[in-house]
Parts: C-alpha cells; sequence; structure tokens
C-alpha cells in the first residue's frame, strides 16, 4: 500500500509535465501554488457574494488548473513527497479556502434575497471541516481512508456547476450538503473500525511498522521509477 500523501502522475499530470516544467524553471514552486488557489478562492468568494456568480465559476475553474500543476510541481522539485511545511500550508490553506468560498457564497444568499437559507452553505462547511479533520486525524494515526464520495474535487465540480447556472445553485448546495454528510460519516466508521482493529500487542506493533516500512520504501522506489519514465517520455517528445 502506497503512502497516505504519495504523489503519483495521473495522465492530466502528464499532459501539464512540459508546461509545469518550464512554469518550474521560471520559479514556481508548491508553495506559490497553494497561495495562488487561495487568491483565487478569495476572488471567486468576493465574485460570488457581490452578485457575479459567473465571474466567481471562473475563479473556481482556475483553482482546479492551479491544483493539478502541485504534484508535477513536487516532482520538478526533486521529490515524491510534499515536505512536512508544505504539508501543512497546503493543509491549512486548503480549510480556509473552503471557509472563505462558502462565506461566499452565503454572503450572495444574504445579500441577494435568494431563494436558499444562509445556513444551508455553512451546513456544508460544517460538514466539510469534519470530514476534513477526520482524514487528517487518519493520516496523523498512519490509517488510510478510503475516497469519499464528496472530496475536495468533487465538491468544487459540483459547485462550479451551481455557479456556471445559478438556477442550480441551491440543489448544488444541498447535493454537497448530503454527500459530504455521507463521506464525513464514511471517514468516522472507517476510521472507529480500523482504530479498534490497531489495538496490538507490542510484538503486533513492531511488525505492523516494519510491514509499513517495506511498503513505503517499496511505494518510494515505484515513484521513483514512474518519475524516470514520466521524464523519459517527455525528453523524447520534446526531441
Amino acid at each position: 500500500m502506497p503512502p497516505l500523501s504519495a504523489l503519483r502522475l495521473s495522465n492530466l499530470h502528464l499532459f501539464l509535465y512540459p508546461a509545469t516544467r518550464r512554469l518550474h524553471r521560471a520559479g514556481l514552486n508548491a508553495d506559490i501554488v497553494t497561495a495562488s488557489g487561495l487568491l483565487l478562492n478569495i476572488g471567486a468568494a468576493v465574485s460570488v457574494g457581490v452578485g457575479y456568480p459567473l465571474i466567481g465559476f471562473a475563479f473556481v475553474a482556475l483553482t482546479l488548473v492551479v491544483y493539478a500543476l502541485d504534484g508535477p510541481i513536487v516532482v520538478m522539485q526533486g521529490g515524491f513527497l510534499p515536505l512536512p511545511r508544505e504539508s501543512l500550508f497546503r493543509l491549512i490553506t486548503g480549510r480556509l479556502s473552503d471557509a472563505i468560498l462558502m462565506g461566499g457564497v452565503a454572503w450572495h444568499a444574504n445579500s441577494h434575497a435568494s431563494e436558499f437559507p444562509v445556513l444551508l452553505p455553512m451546513g456544508v462547511l460544517a460538514l466539510v471541516s469534519i470530514a476534513s479533520y477526520t482524514r487528517s486525524r487518519a493520516e496523523v494515526l498512519g490509517i488510510d481512508l478510503c475516497k469519499g464520495l464528496m472530496e475536495r474535487t468533487q465538491r468544487t465540480l459540483t459547485l462550479c456547476l451551481g455557479l456556471l447556472i445559478p438556477d442550480l445553485l441551491e440543489a448544488t448546495l444541498w447535493v454537497i450538503l448530503a454527500l459530504t454528510f455521507a463521506t464525513a460519516g464514511q471517514h468516522f466508521v472507517q476510521l472507529w473500525k480500523k482504530a479498534s482493529d490497531a489495538e496490538l500487542t507490542p510484538y503486533e506493533r513492531r511488525s505492523a511498522r516494519r510491514h509499513r516500512l517495506h511498503e513505503d520504501q517499496r511505494s518510494s522506489r515505484e515513484n521513483r521509477t514512474h518519475a524516470r519514465r514520466v521524464r523519459s517520455k517527455v525528453a523524447s517528445r520534446d526531441r
């Protein structure tokens, strides 16, 4: 099983790799990518709040493009996992971005006589915080959780649909609320079961640590091999 925060280059990342390499040579790094995502979310929140959801849609769509650069940028920096400081910065800005974006939707509901209540986006934010906290605690405990029904990417895409078609904004918020509730419950049940199973004897804990270390080393070798193959493909494509 790969490490919890392992970064593997997907087909989208492979497509973006040549552009990412040029941006990295120009000085782009993982912290700039994370900060850019936060600024774009602020722009989206303000645009939605003052009554321009289509401009907010453009900002949110740009955040998806920026976040897609994150994995390739880490590889270009010579690593296969983000540094602890980068992971902490990403975690904090991610939670802050969620709060700012939902705050902008609540501002829109309060200022423009929208049909949905202000508490709807606030409820979404509360459930998103619970789901994110559960996943972060699982990572601290070394427990790998399966992907939920409504993770950040799915949540952002669903919100984009609501901003693109303002008449569907309330419906998309209800969908996000319901599926995020299911995701938070799914995370809690998985964490509860796996944490209960983790109550092992000292010998079993040592064996589990050795097994996890072996799996991490194997995954690290696979990541290095994968990155070398990507670089060779890009180099052959540039010839």
